[in-house]
């Protein structure tokens, strides 16, 4: 007997590729990430090449060293520094099922994230705490519109990701054979 499988929406199409087809699946999530790559590359071009001067080394203490017996614990430290070449190379595009709680899977949405912490704190910095010396430095020169360099570029770039998006999701959806 046949199955027939019908698919309402962008949530339960996305269910169904990542259980019942990963190959689909897969191919989906490379086209959100591409789409989301669109608005990366315009941030990156966003950053400025040195917000501050004086903002080289920084680091920050993590942990405490220790010993017991034998055994050192040393100390932990983040580089809180900002390198233009490495928050440029940090900011990168991804893809994730989009939920709601209590709902489940309600689409797929691309993301765009910065793992260098010098290019997290020159997006962030003023948001709660306006009031410091660098904080007031940051917001003069660069402005409080939150987060830097990501917010100009989703606005930017945003729509014709939007579109991208949307696009991979009637392509997936052909190739499980709903039209």
């Amino acid at each position: 007997m046949p199955m027939t499988l019908e698919v309402d929406g962008a949530g339960r199409l996305v269910d169904a590729l990542s259980k019942f087809n990963k190959e689909i699946y897969k191919i989906l999530q490379d086209d959100v990430r591409a789409a989301a790559g669109l608005v990366a590359e315009d941030a990156k071009r966003r950053f400025p090449g040195q917000p501050m001067s004086g903002w080289g080394p920084w680091t920050l203490t993590t942990g405490t060293t220790g010993s017991s017996g034998s055994i050192t614990f040393e100390t932990g430290s983040r580089d809180l520094s900002y390198d233009s070449g490495t928050v440029t190379r940090s900011v990168r595009p991804g893809a994730r099922k989009a939920r709601v709680r209590g709902v489940g899977t309600t689409g797929i949405r691309g993301i765009v994230s910065i793992t260098s912490a010098g290019g997290a704190i020159f997006s962030t910095a003023g948001h709660k705490t306006p009031d410091s010396p660098f904080n007031r430095t940051l917001v003069s020169r660069f402005g409080n519109d939150y987060p830097r360099a990501l917010k100009p570029a989703l606005f930017a770039k945003g729509p014709e990701a939007g579109e991208m998006i949307d696009d991979a999701l009637e392509r997936a959806q052909a190739r499980f054979g709903l039209s």
